[in-house]
């Protein structure tokens, strides 16, 4: 329980609100596609992921299940009974064998209601998670189909590397493997898994990932973390850029002439190039 303790710590609860938790902590072990609670379900725990990967999903057309967000090791969920009483939004799903610990929501709204550190780490935690689901609506509704994917998996490695989602790791691993096939990656993202398996071989031909039928591999995270901080920094940059102007970003600065020289290999401009705006602006 001392794992548990430290954990309920870390969410700027006071230690004596911790320990007197600590007795209505519970461990699960839960398999690939096991749900932990279902669309509409009122009754979520506060969850703590130890390790494997939970999808957010809802049912697409074919009512198989589409995955909308998706949280690894480290990340806390349920936060919308927590604080606005919400029944859940989505499905959410085991996509990895994974390791939960949990406290009932009865008891985690009463620290809720009554413990101004917790009170404040929630408000963040919200907060954090509102202004990153807004900024992937507006990268699908206005970035171009490349933009989605680079910037898209950029978005998606800050939440998987998070863990309470607002605290990031101040020095990231050297890359991040995300155990989801194309197909589901394609289905956060929006976009055709066409669309998406192009540009991820390109990003993998340039050493910025590692690609397998089921998993994707983001390397050398430290610059998938300034890309993303240089586009939040320029809002200009947000435009339609197309795959070949992002592989020159991404290259940009000490691998430049390599850059240069995987684009002359590339031959014309396509017509995607001429008729969009730069993003180098």
């Amino acid at each position: 329980m001392n794992d548990a303790y430290k954990l309920l710590l870390g969410l700027e609860m006071s230690d004596r609100n911790a320990v007197e938790l600590l007795p209505f902590v519970t461990t699960m072990q839960l398999r690939v596609n096991e749900t932990i609670w279902r669309k509409g379900e009122l009754e979520q725990p506060w969850t703590h992921i130890v390790s494997g990967l939970v999808c957010a999903s809802l049912p697409d057309a074919g009512n198989e299940l589409a995955a909308v967000n998706v949280y690894g090791p480290g990340s806390w969920i349920g936060e919308g009974w927590l604080v606005a009483g919400l029944p859940s939004a989505f499905e959410h799903v085991c996509v990895a064998p994974t390791q939960v610990l949990q406290v009932p929501n009865d008891r985690v709204r009463e620290v809720f209601e009554s413990d101004p550190g917790f009170s404040r780490f929630m408000a963040r935690l919200v907060t954090w998670r509102s202004q990153h689901h807004a900024e992937r609506l507006s990268l699908m509704g206005n970035g171009s189909l490349p933009l989605r994917v680079v910037l898209g998996l950029a978005l998606l490695a800050e939440a998987l590397q998070s863990g309470a989602s607002h605290q990031s790791a101040p020095q990231p691993p050297e890359s991040l493997l995300i155990p989801l096939t194309q197909t589901q990656l394609a289905g956060i993202l929006r976009i055709s898994r066409g669309v998406f398996s192009s540009c991820v071989q390109q990003l993998a031909t340039i050493g910025w990932a590692r690609v397998t039928y089921s998993s994707v591999q983001l390397l050398n995270l430290e610059k998938w973390r300034a890309f993303s901080s240089s586009l939040r920094k320029s809002r200009s940059g947000l435009v339609k850029p197309s795959m070949d102007e992002l592989l020159a970003v991404l290259l940009d600065g000490p691998t430049k002439a390599l850059a240069g020289r995987y684009l002359a290999a590339l031959g014309s401009p396509t017509q995607h190039e001429a008729s969009e705006p730069s993003l180098l602006k």
